[in-house]
């Protein structure tokens, strides 16, 4: 009887060592692959003396992925995913609360993980950083800022969308809404329809 994750990775593992067991558009991993990977990891970290407390995992979403969570566990720790889309303050803030001591991260995400820790390590400076960590949530501000923008448009599109297959349900066809013009749609869809196609 399997007890927990790693023991059904190891038996599904050694009954199907080549069957995939993650993958994406570029990859996949099979059992074997994905045990092999998570045993290296989970020594690596007990080697380094990492032993029931956080590591963060900050990386794309890819079957490499889950081959870390399994490693950590591995380990004896625990493992606390980080979405790469989050904003920096956010994980920023996540970061000051757990104060890993190990975070797992690939190519992509370890450049702004080098950025994370370079405003905690403002944060201890105390006074002298703050115009240095004003910055650098500005830059944030105007990122965020910029994606809700982008996202209003993708949710007025919906809206107009919605709007519009409710009148073609209703009208069996779409000819009214061929003819219409922007002026005889009501002033609320009026707005999501220009604003979602800006």
């Amino acid at each position: 009887m399997q007890r927990n994750i790693l023991e059904y990775l190891e038996c599904t593992a050694g009954r199907f060592p080549d069957k995939i067991a993650f993958a994406n558009e570029a990859m996949g991993m099979t059992f074997g692959e994905v045990s092999q990977v998570s045993r290296n990891i989970g020594t690596c970290l007990l080697k380094r003396g990492y032993q029931k407390e956080p590591v963060v995992i900050y990386m794309q979403k890819h079957p490499h992925m889950i081959a870390a969570f399994w490693g950590v566990v591995y380990s004896s720790c625990f493992y606390v995913p980080i979405d790469e889309e989050m904003p920096k303050f956010r994980i920023s803030l996540i970061f000051q609360n757990l104060k890993p001591r190990a975070v797992i991260c690939d190519e992509t995400t370890c450049g702004e993980i080098k950025d994370i820790r370079e405003f905690m390590h403002w944060c201890q400076q105390g006074p002298a950083t703050y115009e240095k960590r004003r910055d650098m949530l500005l830059e944030q501000k105007q990122a965020v800022e910029a994606e809700m923008a982008r996202m209003s448009q993708v949710l007025d599109m919906i809206r107009y969308k919605c709007w519009y297959y409710e009148q073609a349900a209703a009208d069996g066809n779409e000819d009214r809404l061929h003819s219409m013009t922007l002026m005889d749609m009501p002033e609320e869809i009026r707005r999501a329809f220009e604003n979602g196609h800006k």
